[in-house]
């Protein structure tokens, strides 16, 4: 009835996704699903910010502008569909406190803190598509 979808991340290495390509991709990954689950609630989270290993206060030069970009490319692509978007990045910007020693990926509370997003607007939706509020 929902898929709650997150794509991104690990796209940043150079010659993974060409140059052009991520908004065709993303439009086709959405594409499949619904052609695949036509009556789910599909919902979009973003990718979260990425810091130096040296430095965890310091965003990763190199990938997190690549992750703004992607989340940038993939909220358009989501407006245009008309899927709701969770900002995963917005949460964990500030709680770099709460990103594990690599840098990338996230200590149990920002995980919770993550999958309670996720959850609301799971059910949000589906409250929604039983009432008849919601298209698929």
């Amino acid at each position: 009835d929902a898929i709650h979808i997150n794509i991104g991340l690990h796209g940043w290495p150079e010659g993974r996704i060409l140059p052009g390509t991520y908004e065709p991709l993303t439009k086709a990954f959405v594409e499949v699903i619904r052609k695949h689950a036509p009556n789910a609630k599909v919902i979009w989270a973003s990718s979260t910010p990425t810091f130096q290993k040296q430095n965890l206060k310091e965003f990763n030069p190199e990938i997190n502008p690549i992750i703004l970009e992607h989340n940038k490319m993939a909220a358009k692509v989501m407006s245009e569909y008309g899927i709701p978007v969770n900002d995963f990045y917005s949460e964990l910007v500030g709680k770099a406190d709460l990103v594990r020693a690599d840098g990338v990926h996230w200590t149990p509370p920002a995980m919770e803190a993550l999958a309670q997003i996720a959850a609301k607007s799971v059910l949000r939706e589906l409250d929604e598509k039983r009432a008849g509020k919601a298209q698929p």
